[in-house]
């Protein structure tokens, strides 16, 4: 789901699903990582209402104005939403108005979860059961996690 409500200004949906994906979460990336075959559609409907972000010196920049994105929610174990700010995936690093996006494409066909989300969330690490336990960080108090229901418009994706 991107934003907050069903529709954007143009009338286009924002809540999509695709097929149940395996996600990693990994505090060494810098970067969220989308599935190979519909991470283009994704990215699309994350960053359709921008014009301006583009690769500069192998970083995907992009506007810093906030106000130009949408919150990112992701669908997860059927039953949560978890919102994902701006604030968290529009990193300023210094380049006059320019901001560092950190998502990029993966070779596989999984998310990994990097440092981005891990700014939205705490989290705990439990190996000895193999659970992860995650609720909203306190330094983006917009960030959430929320029961809801799996949007019913597929994402177009190839095959």
């Amino acid at each position: 789901r991107v934003g907050e409500k069903p529709t954007f200004k143009n009338g286009a949906k924002a809540a999509y699903f695709f097929p149940e994906t395996v996600a990693y979460l990994d505090t060494f990336s810098p970067y969220i990582k989308l599935p190979k075959s519909v991470g283009t559609s994704m990215f699309a409907k994350f960053f359709h209402e921008i014009n301006d972000i583009k690769q500069e010196d192998d970083l995907l920049m992009g506007p810093c104005d906030l106000t130009k994105y949408d919150s990112i929610n992701l669908f997860v174990n059927d039953r949560f939403y978890l919102k994902l700010q701006p604030e968290s995936f529009v990193i300023d690093i210094g380049r006059r108005g320019r901001c560092f996006i950190p998502f990029m494409f993966n070779d596989d066909e999984t998310f990994v979860l990097g440092e981005p989300f891990f700014r939205n969330f705490y989290s705990v690490f439990d190996d000895s059961k193999g659970t992860v336990g995650i609720a909203p960080s306190i330094n983006f108090v917009h960030s959430s996690i929320v029961e809801g229901m799996v949007p019913n418009d597929e994402l177009p994706h190839p095959g």
